[in-house]
């Protein structure tokens, strides 16, 4: 598998240059343009609910990690939270819900799992495959 690490800042504002660095990653790696959109929105997502939900690591970033190969992408995301009891969003949320969207459509395209590491870092992951 092919690796891609990024850290940016903790915060709404990184979200869409880290996506745009995503896709053109995958795309300059053949990863095929289906594959990369459902990874884009997924990154998306990750991204937005670590913005909203999480805190930033200890020197004031996230960690975005994309592993892929011809017949899988998967895109993880680590934050300075630990979401204990959490689970991947079974249902849609109702309408007008104001958490547990970003989440459930990034369930939508693959696997998502949620670990925390101890009190200090939670990673959620979604592996999408082709």
């Amino acid at each position: 598998m092919t690796r891609l690490l990024l850290t940016p800042a903790h915060g709404p504002e990184t979200v869409a240059a880290t996506r745009r660095r995503l896709v053109e990653t995958l795309t300059a790696n053949g990863v095929s343009e289906s594959l990369t959109r459902d990874a884009e929105l997924a990154a998306g997502e990750l991204l937005a609910n670590a913005a909203v939900h999480g805190r930033a690591l200890p020197d004031g970033t996230v960690r975005v990690e994309a592993r892929w190969s011809r017949h899988r992408v998967r895109v993880a995301v680590r934050d300075g939270g630990c979401a204990t009891g959490f689970r991947a969003p079974e249902h849609a949320p109702p309408p007008g819900a104001t958490s547990g969207v970003g989440l459930w459509l990034a369930s939508r395209v693959g696997r998502l799992t949620v670990r925390c590491s101890g009190p200090a870092q939670t990673e959620v992951t979604v592996s999408i495959p082709r």
